[in-house]
Protein backbone atom coordinates (compact mmCIF):
# COMPACT_ATOMS: atom_id res chain seq x y z
CA UNK A 1 0.00 0.00 0.00
CA UNK A 2 1.26 3.41 -0.99
CA UNK A 3 0.45 6.67 0.81
CA UNK A 4 0.08 9.73 -1.36
CA UNK A 5 -0.78 13.34 -0.61
CA UNK A 6 -3.85 14.76 -2.32
CA UNK A 7 -1.67 17.32 -4.09
CA UNK A 8 0.35 14.55 -5.74
CA UNK A 9 -2.90 12.85 -6.76
CA UNK A 10 -4.23 16.03 -8.34
CA UNK A 11 -0.98 16.65 -10.23
CA UNK A 12 -0.70 13.15 -11.69
CA UNK A 13 -4.12 11.52 -11.53
CA UNK A 14 -3.69 9.33 -14.61
CA UNK A 15 -0.45 7.78 -13.31
CA UNK A 16 -2.06 7.11 -9.92
CA UNK A 17 -5.09 5.47 -11.53
CA UNK A 18 -2.82 3.33 -13.69
CA UNK A 19 -1.08 2.11 -10.53
CA UNK A 20 -4.44 1.32 -8.94
CA UNK A 21 -5.61 -0.45 -12.08
CA UNK A 22 -2.53 -2.66 -11.95
CA UNK A 23 -3.57 -3.77 -8.46
CA UNK A 24 -1.73 -1.36 -6.18
CA UNK A 25 -3.68 0.13 -3.28
CA UNK A 26 -3.20 3.87 -2.72
CA UNK A 27 -4.15 5.74 0.45
CA UNK A 28 -4.76 9.43 -0.13
CA UNK A 29 -3.73 11.77 2.67
CA UNK A 30 -4.51 15.37 3.53
CA UNK A 31 -1.95 17.04 5.75
CA UNK A 32 -0.56 13.59 6.57
CA UNK A 33 -3.92 12.10 7.64
CA UNK A 34 -5.39 9.24 5.59
CA UNK A 35 -8.78 10.23 4.13
CA UNK A 36 -9.44 7.79 1.27
CA UNK A 37 -8.30 4.48 -0.16
CA UNK A 38 -8.17 3.80 -3.88
CA UNK A 39 -8.44 0.15 -4.90
CA UNK A 40 -9.04 -1.64 -8.16
CA UNK A 41 -12.62 -2.52 -8.91
CA UNK A 42 -12.62 -6.27 -9.33
CA UNK A 43 -16.20 -6.91 -10.30
CA UNK A 44 -19.12 -5.07 -11.75
CA UNK A 45 -21.77 -3.99 -9.26
CA UNK A 46 -24.81 -6.21 -9.44
CA UNK A 47 -28.43 -5.78 -8.54
CA UNK A 48 -29.73 -7.97 -5.78
CA UNK A 49 -33.25 -9.19 -5.28
CA UNK A 50 -35.42 -7.74 -2.56
CA UNK A 51 -35.29 -11.05 -0.65
CA UNK A 52 -31.49 -11.12 -0.83
CA UNK A 53 -31.29 -7.53 0.43
CA UNK A 54 -33.55 -8.29 3.38
CA UNK A 55 -31.53 -11.40 4.13
CA UNK A 56 -28.35 -9.32 4.31
CA UNK A 57 -30.03 -6.69 6.45
CA UNK A 58 -31.43 -9.23 8.89
CA UNK A 59 -28.01 -10.76 9.54
CA UNK A 60 -26.01 -7.56 9.96
CA UNK A 61 -26.27 -4.36 11.91
CA UNK A 62 -27.64 -1.44 9.94
CA UNK A 63 -27.63 2.17 10.99
CA UNK A 64 -30.53 3.23 13.17
CA UNK A 65 -32.22 5.31 10.47
CA UNK A 66 -32.29 2.61 7.82
CA UNK A 67 -35.64 1.14 8.86
CA UNK A 68 -37.22 4.60 8.84
CA UNK A 69 -35.72 5.43 5.43
CA UNK A 70 -36.86 2.15 3.90
CA UNK A 71 -40.36 2.60 5.35
CA UNK A 72 -40.57 6.06 3.78
CA UNK A 73 -39.22 4.95 0.38
CA UNK A 74 -41.13 1.72 -0.04
CA UNK A 75 -43.63 1.11 2.77
CA UNK A 76 -45.49 -1.58 0.85
CA UNK A 77 -42.32 -3.70 0.67
CA UNK A 78 -40.86 -3.11 4.12
CA UNK A 79 -43.84 -3.06 6.43
CA UNK A 80 -44.25 -6.84 6.59
CA UNK A 81 -40.60 -7.60 7.24
CA UNK A 82 -38.67 -7.42 10.48
CA UNK A 83 -35.26 -5.94 9.67
CA UNK A 84 -34.46 -4.48 13.07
Amino acid sequence: MVRMDVLELSQDTLRVLERVQSGEEVVITVEGRPVARLTKVTEKPRWVSRDELFSWLSTGAADAGLRRDLDELMPEMVGDRDIR
